[in-house]
């Protein structure tokens, strides 16, 4: 039995950008408030007086997947209503 007929990838994508949109949002979120950003790929943060280009870099990446992480979320929710 394949996952697919049974829904379980689409379950699986959903859960994991309706993680993806409350983690980004809040870095998101985060980066107004205090203008600093979590790193792209170590553990330290990016900031904005420091070094203005590459926060904006980090922020439009992150920006960019929280939006493809809600568009999703919204996508798998439009076919369950559809399917119900």
């Amino acid at each position: 039995m394949k996952l697919e007929k049974l829904g379980a990838v689409n379950l699986i994508w959903f859960l994991i950008s309706l993680f993806l949109m409350f983690w980004l949002g809040h870095q998101l979120f985060g980066a107004i408030q205090t203008q600093e950003i979590q790193n792209l790929r170590v553990t330290d943060t990016v900031s904005l007086s420091n070094t203005p280009i590459w926060f904006a870099v980090v922020y439009l990446v992150k920006f960019l997947a929280w939006l493809i992480s809600v568009g999703v979320a919204v996508l798998y929710i439009k076919r369950r209503a559809k399917v119900t």
